[in-house]
């Protein structure tokens, strides 16, 4: 048997070993006691042949949001020429992805393949969107809600603030009855038809 692991997890600093009896490999350090430690978190693997001790490393992989990945935000702030959000959430093909940055914007070119004649016809403030990253970069997170499978998803009334029910294609307040118009997804969250 030339190798033998450990079944414990060490944490960075953990003694693993004295340099007489291991020399650190992979992974692994001396400090100026001789003491060898572990310099990340894993599972230790001491190899008798060689007298060296090595650090499996045990840690999960963060997959960063980028460009093509789906987005969950709240709007915050509509202008004439764009909307900020809020974002909350990433994921590509239904595996949850790291967002860098907070916000987005989605710029009135890039709500719908239709004219948008005002952007507040689209979003009001609190509604919450499915958009698609289309740039990413240090100044910020670029959006898309053209597609038909993105937009509103959840909306509330601007009267009572009670959410939209979606009746036969059109938002209509399940409170006071008000109809408004949005950018909806197709997967709207209440649909009452």
């Amino acid at each position: 048997m030339s190798a033998k692991k450990d079944s414990n997890i060490v944490m960075p600093g953990d003694f693993l070993s004295t340099e007489e009896e291991f020399t650190p490999g992979l992974n692994a350090f001396s400090n100026d006691e001789g003491r060898v430690l572990s310099d990340s978190v894993g599972i230790p693997s001491f190899n008798i042949q060689k007298h060296e001790v090595d650090v499996d490393k045990k840690s999960r992989t963060v997959k960063v949001a980028g460009i093509g990945n789906v987005v969950f935000g709240r709007i915050m702030l509509v202008k004439d020429n764009m909307v900020v959000l809020e974002l909350f959430g990433s994921e590509c093909n239904g595996e949850p992805r790291r967002l860098l940055q907070s916000s987005g914007t989605i710029m009135v070119s890039r709500v719908s393949n239709n004219y948008v004649k005002r952007l507040d016809d689209e979003f009001r403030i609190g509604d919450l969107v499915k958009a698609k990253i289309v740039e990413s970069n240090s100044y910020g997170i670029e959006l898309t809600t053209s597609e038909p499978n993105l937009g509103v998803i959840r909306a509330f009334c601007i009267t009572c603030r009670q959410e939209l029910g979606m009746f036969s294609g059109k938002l209509k307040c399940t409170n006071c009855g008000s109809q408004e118009q949005r950018k909806t997804a197709t997967d709207y969250s209440l649909k009452m038809d």
